[in-house]
């Protein structure tokens, strides 16, 4: 791990490998200010490093610095189809990054033809991006079943169970074991389907995260919800899959997301009924999340200043995030009177309904919101994952009652900000005068 390659860097840090490899493990973790130190590090021992120039442009790229990460990738002479394969890939990234969606699939599909994994796994989410499904799930086929690193996965097989292939009809009167295993947000978005397959006549067993498995536990009293990080010995099953690769499997499409039952298909412990309150006079009551867990992420984090710096009146904001930095983070939050209660995941969706409206970046909390039909409204930057589709929609299908608003450039919160605070301004002077929309409440 980590301390290892320490140790190699101690002992010899004019070998590149290790800088290559320790910059390599900082990228995928979404690390790339401290990844890009490193592949320079590199490039400094050895400038000829393919690897190093490729990987070097890609942090760049995904720190928003474009014109450095071209001219990082236009120094590379490619002396052989490897290399030059690395630096097409590497290219098609930063097009991606740019929003520049039929360029970076063009350049894709030509690494896909010469043989690169990596490169079909990133064209599949190109394809989802704009609703393309179909070609999309296609190749997350082939690419998500070469890589099945879980250990719970691996004891499900062990115990007999056989990976499923999508055939509802087959899975009829068998135990379907579950497993979450992407992030929290991906766990709320594909949970949507477990009911309906339970009402196919599918035994369904959900292995879920400890931070999320309370509120899967609300999907349906008849699926079982049991812990995926406890270690403890699996139940059986006759066939398991991911949650992440289950809309693939199911093949679903935009246009048939209504198959798959309401939108709004989280329901909490204490609300047998949901009701809309009268409008009542007072500050607009906004639930805010500005950064994900991943906050070294720039496309998935935005100053708490510049929240702050909105200046909208007659605003009432609720933070939505575990943790208050000190610092700048905590001085705006004093600037704009928020309100910070440290709720874990569970606190806070029962804490959600009681808004006015949603304010999220891209992380789970949009996907809460989502999934309990509230009014929300997504920041999303220029390349935005693909379950948001492209620039030309500023709605969701997954979620009707979200609204999206997107960077117009790469890593500039102006354009989506000032239409947030647009519809702040209209939403707090009807809440004001006591004829906004009203709330969403308990019984």
């Amino acid at each position: 791990g980590l301390n290892v390659l320490a140790q190699a860097l101690s002992v010899a840090p004019e070998n590149p490998r290790p800088w290559l490899l320790r910059a390599h493990y900082r990228a995928k973790v979404f690390l790339h200010q401290e990844a890009l130190e490193d592949f320079r590090r590199a490039l400094q021992i050895d400038a000829r490093l393919v690897s190093a120039v490729c990987g070097a442009a890609s942090s760049l790229a995904a720190l928003c610095r474009h014109e450095e990460a071209w001219r990082e990738l236009e120094g590379l002479v490619a002396t052989d189809a490897q290399a030059s394969l690395q630096r097409d890939c590497t290219a098609a990234f930063i097009l991606r990054t740019e929003g520049r969606v039929q360029e970076a699939e063009s350049m894709l599909r030509g690494c896909v033809d010469r043989g690169c994994a990596a490169a079909q796994w990133d064209l599949a989410c190109l394809l989802l991006l704009q609703g393309r499904y179909a070609e999309g799930w296609s190749l997350w086929r082939t690419s998500s079943e070469s890589s099945r690193p879980r250990a719970l996965w691996h004891r499900m097989l062990g115990l007999g169970a056989r990976p499923w292939d999508g055939d509802v009809a087959k899975a009829r009167d068998r135990v379907l074991a579950v497993i979450s295993d992407g992030g929290l947000g991906d766990a709320l978005q594909f949970a949507r389907f477990l009911p309906a397959l339970q009402s196919r006549g599918v035994k369904v067993v959900l292995y879920a995260q400890d931070a999320i498995r309370r509120l899967l536990g609300r999907l349906d009293p008849r699926i079982e919800v049991l812990g995926a990080d406890d270690g403890a010995a699996p139940a059986r099953a006759d066939l398991v899959c991911s949650l992440w690769d289950l809309p693939m499997l199911l093949d679903v499409r935009l246009d048939s997301l209504d198959q798959w039952g309401p939108p709004h298909y989280l329901r909490l412990a204490d609300q047998k009924r949901a009701v809309t309150t009268a409008p009542r006079p007072g500050p607009l009551r906004v639930a805010l999340a500005w950064r994900g867990n991943r906050t070294q992420l720039v496309e998935r984090s935005i100053p708490l200043e510049r929240f702050a710096d909105l200046g909208v009146d007659g605003v009432e904001w609720f933070s939505l995030q575990r943790e208050l930095h000190p610092g700048p983070e905590a001085d705006a939050a004093r600037r704009m009177g928020l309100h910070h209660e440290g709720w874990n995941l569970d606190e806070s969706a029962q804490a959600m309904p009681r808004m006015d409206l949603v304010v999220s970046v891209d992380t789970v909390f949009c996907h809460l919101a989502g999934s309990l039909g509230l009014p929300t409204r997504v920041l999303l930057p220029l390349a935005c994952d693909w379950r948001w589709g492209t620039a030309e929609s500023s709605n969701s299908p997954w979620y009707p009652n979200s609204v999206l608003l997107r960077q117009r450039r790469p890593g500039d919160w102006s354009d989506p900000l000032a239409e947030l605070a647009a519809c702040l301004r209209q939403r707090a002077l009807a809440s004001a005068a006591g004829t906004g929309e009203g709330i969403l409440r308990g019984p």
